[in-house]
């Protein structure tokens, strides 16, 4: 029997879809997996992407017990503790789930450099990497990691125009008094607008009347990523907008039209994002800005639907997809600004030809450059590791999730999402392990 043990780490609050579609396709694929999300009473991480450690010493005996020989470790949030007990014989590899720049962990990261393979989900991963080290990658360090989906087109009523799916990363409270409303500020805006990642030093120097610059550039980049998000779904919140997500509850505040179109139902899973998708005509994304050439994961699963795709433009989508689709495709499904989003989904919405070629374009591209199983056989050909095609018939599955300790939900509601989730999800294979830590410890 051909396996691989792969260990998953991660962090999450709400969605777990792109956790839900790597653990389906490594255990389809044969390959026992221990999948971790740190959002868990098991780990102590007193502040959001600073040093984790496990807390849970049973646990942490279970994980080196599995003795992982992969692990794909989101954004370096494992915890240190389970990396020094697990050590150095497995192929850990670091992806930036978020940008580089929100790395966790980081002293013991620069201590244990040279024993890591970066992955990168964007092209410009590589160089950020190796700025955030301070040492040149080289390929036997670094691999082009971009992310991929499971989603399938399914025929569904298609009773949504437009549909949106993420979080309100908009601020809801006035922050940081006085000095948030001032020329410096604007200006500080703008250079931020420019280069989201403008270097905090430099605006430390131009900026001196500033008290505590760094908490004062992170407030800006995050009113300019709710901001800019907001500005989009207002421009099309009139044509038949249903908005999906976290934090909208209170969007009102900003604009009651665009609360009118927030649809409170959960949508968590892989099947209930794909639902949507199906069920819409249209579906925006409009990625973070720390996304600097590259986009949302969500992009891939619109594009596997039967819903058409609009986005704005990015370097790296072009060079993943560009070929597989027509002019006319591209033409239409990237918008410039949001008026010209607006002015493509009337078009789209209006043309259902149009709108189906365009369709039609984007499952091919995804066929080609898109499914799970093409990115994890360019990393088992880079790791030596086989991944793809394991003849394991009865796979091991333990899911250590956001427990109620963190989320306050009631502990039937919790089962019941697991089993949703988990059972019912992967109901295609023969028998899986889970192991309800958070519920059935003393």
């Amino acid at each position: 029997m051909q396996t691989a043990n792969i260990l998953i780490s991660y962090f999450s609050e709400m969605g777990e879809t792109m956790y839900d579609a790597i653990t389906d396709v490594l255990l389809k694929n044969g390959n026992n997996v221990f999948r971790l999300n740190i959002n868990n009473s098991s780990v102590r991480a007193p502040v959001w992407g600073e040093d984790s450690k496990m807390v849970d010493d049973p646990l942490l005996k279970q994980i080196v017990q599995f003795e992982p020989e992969i692990i794909l470790d989101f954004s370096n949030c494992l915890p240190t503790n389970v990396r020094s007990a697990i050590g150095t014989d497995c192929r850990h590899c670091i992806i930036d789930g978020d940008s580089v720049n929100y790395i966790w962990n980081r002293k013991d990261l620069m201590e244990t450099k040279e024993n890591r393979l970066y992955l990168g989900q964007q092209s410009a991963s590589k160089g950020m990497y190796e700025e955030f080290l301070g040492m040149e990658l080289d390929d036997e360090h670094y691999l082009y990691f971009p992310g991929a989906t499971v989603i399938q087109r399914k025929p569904e009523v298609q009773d949504k125009n437009i549909s949106f799916i993420g979080t309100n990363f908009h601020l809801m409270y006035s922050p940081l008094e006085g000095q948030f409303y001032t020329e410096d500020a604007l200006s500080i805006y703008e250079k931020i607008r420019g280069d989201f990642f403008y270097d905090v030093s430099k605006l430390k120097e131009e900026y001196p009347n500033i008290e505590n610059m760094d908490e004062f550039a992170e407030t800006i980049r995050t009113a300019l990523a709710g901001q800019e998000r907001i500005k989009y779904l207002q421009s099309v919140c009139d044509l038949g907008l249903t908005i999906y997500g976290v934090r909208w509850e209170n969007s009102a505040y900003i604009d009651m039209e665009l609360a009118r179109c927030f649809d409170k139902t959960s949508i968590r899973t892989l099947e209930e994002n794909q639902y949507v998708y199906n069920s819409s005509k249209i579906s925006i994304n409009i990625s973070h800005p720390q996304a600097l050439t590259s986009f949302s994961w969500r992009v891939m699963d619109i594009m596997a639907s039967a819903s058409c795709l609009t986005t704005e433009m990015k370097k790296d989508w072009i060079d993943l997809f560009g070929d597989y689709m027509s002019d006319e495709t591209k033409e239409y499904v990237v918008y410039k600004d949001r008026f010209d989003l607006r002015a493509k989904s009337i078009k789209l919405l209006e043309d259902d030809d149009l709108r189906e070629h365009c369709v039609t374009d984007l499952n091919r591209a995804i066929e080609e450059n898109g499914r799970w199983e093409t990115r994890f056989r360019s990393l088992e050909k880079h790791i030596g590791c086989k991944i793809v095609g394991n003849s394991n018939d009865d796979p091991e599955y333990t899911w250590i999730h956001a427990d109620d300790s963190r989320n306050r939900r009631k502990k039937e509601n919790y089962i019941s999402r697991l089993l949703h989730n988990g059972m019912y999800r992967i109901s295609h294979v023969p028998k899986i392990r889970y192991y309800l830590w958070d519920i059935l410890r003393p």
